[in-house]
């Protein structure tokens, strides 16, 4: 499981501070396209991919906000799952 905020966001795009989330480096960030690459580069398979909302609407909220779109607009958090795939298990050398 990997978490991380994406480093696209509204607020930095306009060049303004994050109303919610100020103390929030965007720039050290990376999107999930990166971790997917790493991951992948290091014999994980990809599993899922999902984004948090940042609302108190219920399951409304979740319906329209998580997702990459509404991320976008608010927290920009998302959370991977990959798995080490067997193969690459059995050719990792032991130290």
């Amino acid at each position: 499981v990997l978490t991380d905020c994406a480093r696209d966001n509204l607020f930095p795009r306009l060049g303004l501070r994050h109303p919610l989330l100020p103390q929030i480096e965007w720039d050290k960030h990376q999107n999930p396209a990166v971790w997917w690459t790493l991951l992948q580069q290091t014999g994980f398979e990809r599993r899922s991919e999902q984004w948090s909302s940042f609302n108190r609407l219920g399951a409304l909220g979740w319906t329209l906000l998580a997702n990459r779109a509404g991320a976008f607009f608010f927290t920009g958090h998302f959370r991977l799952h990959a798995q080490r795939s067997a193969h690459q298990l059995l050719l990792t050398p032991r130290a």
